[in-house]
């Protein structure tokens, strides 16, 4: 019975005891970026502990808002080890873009997640669940311009590396050990993608579903360092806007859409048939003189977005972004003062409101029906409404943050849970007081791989149920596991539930589970005898919580028959079966009374 005291010690210390936070970034700009429906906003976590000697600190967190929750209440939905510098959305996905950690590792490495709508709990939670979708990194050479969503995916513009504009190209910097490590990044080696020289336009960059490709940039673009990336209205669809100044230092505006990954070009098409058709009828195609003379290698083909190129009366100075805002375009521009003027097909800007240019960081996004300021006055946030019909500027208020974990009454669900059968087992545990207390000397304990091979088999309808209720992969719902809270535990806690339950009612009425049928093993009391269902029952209700607990299973390890806290608390064993002629079937076990006579 001690030892069984000190299990539940361990189980609820390893319940309830806090994380430790990582200390706080000092970064004070403010990364926000929304598109209607979804918002999302970086902020530093507040409540942490200093701790040098953690490898691992999350430093920051990410916030979502959503339309049905309003512009005032975000959640935090992930949190991040290091700041990203550059953040971009569209729909449910947000995309981020983080420095280079060091010398040895140069590449902006690139994450991305998205968010679901869990209809139960009324709130969204990330998937993957736990982690971040990993995509091709920039290239290391390349200076980042900005990053903009456009048509599901990600943009950016980058331009030449300030290593380029000396004499000699940085091979020093193509050593082993990055070379290694650009194996896995094929973006890094890929020089097309960055401007060849400091006199060079900065370059447009699409990432496709692994690896970044070249978009054709407005000819009116030349050698610039201020390029501003935003979205804009084509023809009721969203598209990618580009404001620079031509060489004569007007002010342009370049709109185009950005077509997937996965059309072609009308041009690309006519040429593709082109070619297809002279290859069945034996003839090459026609190519210019210049072609045919120089047998050069291809360069990576661009695709073309048709330009639409606008002037703006607006210093390239003074333009901040543009917004998509329901079928028309926002421009957001001024100095001292923030200016919001509509988009007229011409270039012509029509006035919507005008408001103080905050001291404090701030960024514009649509939220909703219309444009959101966001502020980030030292380490809070405020949100101010500005009507996309009259204009009218709402008041700033505070961002208000959801709990992280949207849990009954706050408290974890694994908690809740053993809480309920630690107060359901004392009253059950009076009617198996006639098992065996001690154990028989020829009893066999089950191998723990078997174990955990039987659970496993034991697992599966579960978890075929889990993915099917929720529209899961097998890997995020392996994430579920690792995570376990409310809003993106569910899938883990019906595969969880649903083992429990069904194990425990296969060993009920048959003695033994699927899984244990198949490995050879089985339930037994101390004296290798039936079990009464009750101890079963007992045994299957600790034993889905332990399943929600992982580590309290480890606990077997502290017993010489290999009995955790479910076999400690039953008065059962799990025993090896397979060729003992001596056990009675185990389908046929007896009622309680029966047992209880023996």
């Amino acid at each position: 019975m001690s030892m069984l005291s000190r299990m539940l010690a361990i189980v609820v210390l390893a319940l309830v005891a806090p994380g430790v936070m990582a200390e706080q970034d000092d970064f004070q700009a403010i990364l926000a970026t929304a598109d209607g429906e979804h918002a999302w906003l970086v902020a530093p976590n507040l409540e942490v502990q200093e701790d040098a000697e953690r490898p691992s600190q999350m430093v920051c967190r990410v916030l979502h808002f959503s339309r049905e929750a309003g512009p005032t209440t975000a959640r935090a939905v992930v949190s991040l080890p290091r700041w990203p510098v550059a953040i971009a959305s569209s729909g449910d996905r947000l995309w981020m873009v983080f420095a280079p950690q060091d010398a040895r590792r140069s590449f902006r490495d690139v994450a991305s997640f998205r968010v679901k709508w869990n209809p139960a709990l009324k709130a969204y939670y990330p998937i993957p669940v736990g982690r971040l979708e990993v995509l091709s990194s920039l290239p290391r050479t390349a200076r980042l311009g900005g990053i903009v969503s456009a048509e599901d995916t990600l943009a950016a513009v980058v331009f030449a590396s300030r290593a380029i504009e000396s004499a000699e190209p940085p091979a020093a910097e193509a050593d082993d050990s990055t070379a290694s490590e650009s194996s896995a990044q094929p973006t890094a080696a890929s020089p097309s993608l960055v401007p060849e020289h400091a006199e060079s336009p900065p370059n447009l960059l699409r990432l496709d579903l692994t690896n970044w490709s070249r978009l054709s940039t407005p000819g009116e673009l030349g050698a610039t360092d201020s390029v501003r990336l935003g979205n804009a209205d084509v023809d009721g669809e969203r598209g990618l806007s580009l404001g620079f100044a031509d060489a004569d230092g007007n002010t342009l505006l370049a709109i185009a859409r950005i077509r997937p990954t996965n059309v072609e070009s009308t041009s690309a098409v006519v040429e593709r048939v082109a070619e297809e058709s002279a290859a069945v009828v034996g003839e090459p195609p026609e190519k210019p003189a210049e072609e045919s003379a120089a047998q050069e290698p291809r360069q990576p083909r661009q695709v073309g977005p048709a330009w639409s190129v606008l002037p703006l009366d607006v210093p390239i100075d003074q333009l901040h972004t543009t917004l998509r805002l329901g079928s028309g375009t926002l421009v957001v521009h001024g100095r001292g003062t923030i200016n919001l003027d509509y988009l007229r097909p011409g270039g012509e800007l029509i006035r919507l409101t005008s408001l103080p240019e905050p001291t404090d960081p701030w960024v514009m996004a649509s939220l909703g029906d219309g444009p959101v300021l966001f502020e980030r006055r030292a380490d809070t946030f405020k949100v101010t409404m500005i009507s996309p019909l009259g204009g009218d500027v709402g008041e700033p208020m505070d961002v208000v943050e959801q709990p992280a974990s949207i849990d009954w009454m706050y408290m974890p669900v694994t908690l809740i849970l053993i809480v309920l059968v630690l107060l359901t087992v004392p009253l059950l545990r009076p009617f198996i007081e006639s098992a065996p207390v001690d154990p028989a000397e020829d009893l066999r304990p089950m191998p723990l791989f078997a174990r955990a091979a039987a659970l496993v088999i034991d697992f599966i309808p579960g978890a075929v149920i889990a993915v099917i209720i929720f529209p899961v992969s097998p890997a995020d719902l392996f994430d579920a596991f690792r995570v376990f809270e409310l809003t993106s535990g569910p899938p883990a806690l019906v595969a969880i539930v649903v083992t429990g339950v069904q194990s425990t009612l296969v060993e009920v009425f048959f003695g033994r589970s699927v899984g244990k049928m198949i490995v050879g093993g089985s339930v037994a009391s101390l004296d290798d005898s039936r079990p009464l269902r009750l101890q079963l029952i007992i045994r299957g209700l600790v034993k889905t919580v332990v399943l929600m607990a992982p580590l309290v299973a480890l606990l077997v390890l502290l017993d010489p028959l290999s009995r955790g806290l479910p076999e400690l608390i039953s008065r059962t064993v799990v025993v090896s079966r397979r060729g003992s002629g001596s056990t009675p079937p185990a389908s046929d076990p007896p009622s309680d009374e029966a047992s209880r006579s023996e």
